[in-house]
C-alpha cells in the first residue's frame, strides 16, 4: 500500500513537471475530460485548472521557490559542521558504561558523510563527487582520520570516537567562523534581487487569525531585502530572508534544509493543532484575559527536503545562554556533558569493583552523583537569569518578561507533554527577548512500537534549575501553574469538540506510520498468533487512534466522555492537583539525572 502511494505521488510530481514545461496546456485541456478515481488524480486535475487560470503567477511562484531552495543552501563547511554535531549527539546518547564499541549505524553515517562531501571511494565515472574549493585541503586528513573506508586507525571505542569528532568539529567551526554573518542577495540570486511588485502573496500571513480570510487584503511581495542574515542555530546554519510586503510590513523567513518531507508534514499537523487549540483559548474568558496561547511558526514547503519557517528576529534559543556562559568560562557547550559521562563512568566502575552485580537503584544513584557534580562545579542555576538580565533595560521590563515567560512556557509545555513530543533540548526552545514568549520547535509526536502516541521520558516537560531560577519559585507555583490550570480548564470546557479534532489529527499521523509498519504492528499486537481475518488495516488503525486519544486525554486529566454531573469546582480542583503533580515531577533531580545527556538537564 505504501509503495503504491509513493508511486502515485511520484507520478503526480512528474506530471506537474511536464505541466510546467508545456505551459499547462496539455493537462489542462484534458482535465475536463478526466474523472478522478484516486485523490492523487483529483489533485492533478485541480492543479491543472489552477495553472491554466493563473499560469504567470504559478511560474513566478515556482521560480521563487526554486531560487530560494537552491541559491541559499548552507556552505559545505556549514553542512559538515552540522553533520559533526549530529554524529556527536548520537554518540552522547550511548550510555557511558565501560568500553562501548562504535555501532555500525555510526560508521555507516560517517561513510555517507565522507562520500558525499569528500568523494571518498568515488574516484571516477559519472558519479564522481565535486569537492568544494573551501574544503578540498581537508580531504587527505579527513580520510586518514575519520573516514571508515580509508582510516588506518579508525577509533573503535565510543569515547575515542567522540574525541576525534570534537577535534574535527573545532576545525569546521573555525572555517564557519570565517563566513560573514550577512550576505548580499545580489551575489546569491539576481532573480530575487530584481523581484519588484510581485503578484505572489506573502507566505502564510494570516494563519494565526481565526476569521475567514479576505483575499483582497492579503499582502503581496513588494520586494526582498538585499541583506540576507546567516543564522547559526541548533548546531547548524541557515539563511533568513526579509520580505517587504505591499502593506509596508516586514516578514522574516528562515530556510531550513535537509528536513525529511514526512517530518515536515508531521510538524505542519502539530502547528495546525496548536492554532485550533488557540481558537478555544481565545474563546475562553479566563485564558483570553491572560493572553494564553501556543506560539507556533508557519511552515511553507519549497521542496521535498527544504522549507521556509516564519521567524522573529528577537527570538533566541535557550542554548545560546548556555553557550554564552561556557564560552565566558573558557570552555565549550558540551564540556558539562563530557564531565557528566566521566563522573558517571568512574562511579559505575567503582561499583563494579565492589560488587558483582549492580541494580537499578545504584545506577540511578551514580547518575545523580554525576548530575550534582556538574551542577555544583560547572553550571550554576543563575546563568540563564544573568543572561536575561543583561538584555533587559529595567526592572519593570524584567517583571513583564518573567511573567510572559512563565505563562507561555506553561501552556506550551503542557501541549508538549500531552502529545508526547520529546527532545525538548535547549536548542528546540526559543524565547523572545522583546516579550518573553516561548515557542517550541520540532513538534513531532513520539509513536511507540505499539503504534500509540506515548513517550517514556522520565520528566513530563522541561522545567530545569535555570528555568526555575529565572521564573522564581513564586512564578512557578503561581503564574506558570495558574496558566497550566487555565489551559486544562479551557480544553475541558470544549472536550467534546476537541475529541474529534484530536482524533482527525491523530489519524493522519498514525496512517503514515501504520502503513510503513503494518507487519511489525500486527506481530507486536498478536505475537506469533495469526490475527483474526476480520481485522483489516483500517480496523487496526482505528484501534490505535482510540488508544492514543485515550492516552492524550489521560495525560491532560480530561474525561474521554463528557461528564455532566461533575461540577466546575471539582474540575478546577482536579486540574490544580494534576498541574502540581506534573511540576513536581519535572523538577525532581532524581528524574532529571535520568534524561539523555544531550538534553542538558543541569541547565
Amino acid at each position: 500500500m505504501g509503495a503504491k502511494r509513493q508511486q502515485q505521488s511520484s507520478d503526480s510530481s512528474v506530471g506537474n513537471q511536464v505541466l510546467l514545461v508545456d505551459g499547462g496546456k496539455s493537462l489542462a485541456n484534458s482535465a475536463a475530460k478526466l474523472v478522478a478515481s484516486t485523490p492523487y488524480e483529483n489533485g492533478d486535475i485541480i492543479m491543472a485548472w489552477l495553472i491554466k487560470a493563473h499560469h504567470v503567477l504559478y511560474t513566478d511562484l515556482e521560480k521563487i521557490a526554486h531560487e530560494i531552495a537552491f541559491r541559499m543552501k548552507p556552505q559545505p563547511e556549514e553542512q559538515l559542521l552540522g553533520l559533526m554535531n549530529a554524529l556527536l549527539h548520537r554518540c552522547y546518547q550511548v550510555p557511558p558504561e565501560g568500553a562501548v564499541e562504535v555501532v555500525s549505524s555510526l560508521r555507516t553515517a560517517l561513510e555517507e558523510v565522507s562520500k558525499m562531501c569528500f568523494g571518498t571511494g568515488v574516484n571516477h565515472g559519472p558519479n564522481r563527487t565535486h569537492i568544494a574549493p573551501t574544503i578540498v585541503d581537508l580531504k587527505p586528513a579527513f580520510e586518514a582520520e575519520l573516514a571508515p573506508q580509508t582510516a588506518k586507525n579508525f577509533p573503535l571505542d565510543v569515547e575515542l570516537f567522540i574525541t576525534r569528532l570534537r577535534r574535527w568539529k573545532i576545525i569546521f567551526q573555525r572555517r564557519v567562523d570565517l563566513i560573514p554573518d550577512h550576505q548580499n542577495l545580489e551575489q546569491l540570486s539576481r532573480f530575487l534581487t530584481d523581484l519588484r511588485s510581485s503578484k505572489v502573496e506573502v507566505f502564510a500571513p494570516d494563519l494565526n487569525k481565526f476569521e475567514e480570510p479576505n483575499v483582497d487584503f492579503h499582502p503581496t511581495i513588494e520586494r526582498i531585502s538585499v541583506d540576507v542574515k546567516v543564522l547559526r542555530r541548533h548546531s547548524g546554519a541557515s539563511r533568513r530572508l526579509h520580505l517587504i510586503g505591499s502593506d509596508g510590513a516586514s516578514y522574516y523567513f528562515v530556510l531550513e534544509t535537509s528536513v525529511n518531507f514526512l517530518c515536515q508534514r508531521t510538524e505542519e499537523r502539530s502547528s495546525q493543532l496548536c492554532r485550533m487549540i488557540n481558537y478555544f483559548l481565545e474563546k475562553d474568558n479566563n485564558c483570553r484575559r491572560k493572553r494564553l496561547r501556543i506560539d507556533t511558526p508557519s511552515f511553507i514547503p519549497t521542496g521535498q527536503h527544504t522549507r521556509l519557517v516564519s521567524d522573529n528576529p528577537s527570538t533566541t534559543a535557550l542554548s545560546d545562554a548556555l553557550e554564552s556562559f561556557t564560552e565566558l568560562e573558557g570552555g565549550a557547550i558540551d564540556n558539562p556533558l563530557r564531565c557528566f559521562r566521566k563522573v558517571y563512568s568512574e562511579t559505575l566502575g567503582k561499583l563494579k569493583k565492589s560488587s558483582k552485580s549492580i541494580n537499578n537503584s545504584q545506577i540511578v544513584a551514580a547518575k545523580l552523583e554525576a548530575f550534582n557534580h556538574v551542577c555544583s562545579n560547572l553550571i550554576p542555576d543563575s546563568c540563564l537569569s544573568d543572561w536575561v538580565s543583561a538584555s533587559i533595560p529595567n526592572v519593570n521590563h524584567l517583571f513583564l518578561f518573567r511573567k510572559r515567560l512563565a505563562q507561555t512556557l506553561g501552556t506550551s509545555s503542557l501541549f508538549v507533554y500531552a502529545f508526547a513530543i520529546n527532545a525538548r533540548k535547549p536548542q528546540n526552545i526559543l524565547v523572545s527577548r522583546d516579550s518573553g514568549s516561548v515557542s517550541q520547535l520540532y513538534l513531532r509526536p513520539v509513536i511507540s512500537s505499539k503504534g500509540v502516541i506515548e513517550c517514556d521520558e522520565p520528566v513530563p516537560f522541561r522545567l530545569t534549575r535555570n528555568l526555575r531560577h529565572v521564573i522564581t519559585d513564586c512564578g512557578v507555583h503561581g503564574i506558570l501553574s495558574d496558566a497550566m490550570s487555565s489551559f486544562i480548564a479551557a480544553l475541558n470546557n470544549n472536550s467534546t469538540l476537541l475529541k474529534y479534532i484530536f482524533e482527525s489529527i491523530i489519524r493522519d499521523e498514525l496512517t503514515v506510520w501504520t502503513t510503513a509498519r503494518i507487519d511489525a504492528l500486527t506481530k507486536a499486537t498478536y505475537g506469533n498468533d495469526q490475527p483474526p481475518l476480520h481485522l483489516s488495516f483500517n480496523v487496526l488503525l482505528e484501534e490505535r487512534v482510540t488508544e492514543s486519544l485515550a492516552s492524550i486525554f489521560q495525560r491532560l486529566g480530561l474525561p474521554l466522555e463528557y461528564d455532566s454531573d461533575a461540577s466546575k469546582s471539582e474540575q478546577a480542583v482536579a486540574a490544580v492537583e494534576k498541574v502540581r503533580t506534573l511540576v513536581e515531577s519535572a523538577s525532581k533531580e532524581s528524574l532529571l539525572c535520568l534524561m539523555d545527556q544531550s538534553w542538558h538537564a543541569w541547565f
